[in-house]
């Protein structure tokens, strides 16, 4: 370490693992164990964010009884990355990417209203289609029943509706006499 100051390196061959997962035993040894057991000084800091906002360990190792230096790197770093975090959310990119978002989140709430009033038409219309069968439905039975029972005489308009009725298959067919 006679050119350098601090070697960087990682501190685990990937991110950090969840909580508890150490305990498998395909995780493997962190690569800190060679710097514990030559007595190089090592500190471990944050150095980025994984997929699944899972951190990603950088560590910094300096000579022999130098403490001071590692954990001055170790201080660089961490406000490196505080200042990048903020350099990133005032920037135009950022920005520009939360417009965009917000414009998305604009369009899709709309498209999703026009979806639901055509839906509701749709279904507002089916249900008056139904209504306007059941009622000539209900009519034509009465009439049928009437008639049967030698209560009420059917027009010919009555019987055309209970033939239609009975040729669609929504009522079965009557008795003739």
């Amino acid at each position: 370490m006679a050119d350098v100051d601090v070697i960087v390196c990682p501190a685990m061959p990937q991110p950090a693992i969840l909580h508890g997962g150490s305990n498998d035993p395909a995780f493997g040894d962190t690569y800190s164990d060679i710097h514990n057991l030559t007595g190089f000084p090592a500190v471990v800091v944050r150095g980025g964010t994984a997929p699944g906002d899972l951190p990603i360990g950088v560590q910094l190792v300096a000579a022999p009884w130098r403490e001071d230096i590692a954990l001055a790197a170790a201080r660089i770093v961490e406000e490196a990355g505080f200042e990048h975090d903020r350099l990133v959310s005032d920037t135009e990119v950022y920005r520009i990417a939360v417009r965009q978002a917000d414009e998305l989140r604009e369009t899709t709430k709309r498209e999703c209203e026009a979806l639901r009033h055509e839906t509701d038409e749709y279904v507002d219309t089916r249900l008056a289609n139904f209504e306007i069968t059941l009622n000539k439905t209900l009519e034509a039975v009465t009439r049928g029943r009437d008639r049967l029972q030698g209560r009420h005489q059917l027009d010919q308009a009555s019987l055309d509706t209970l033939a239609s009725l009975e040729d669609t298959g929504t009522i079965p067919p009557l008795p003739r006499h």
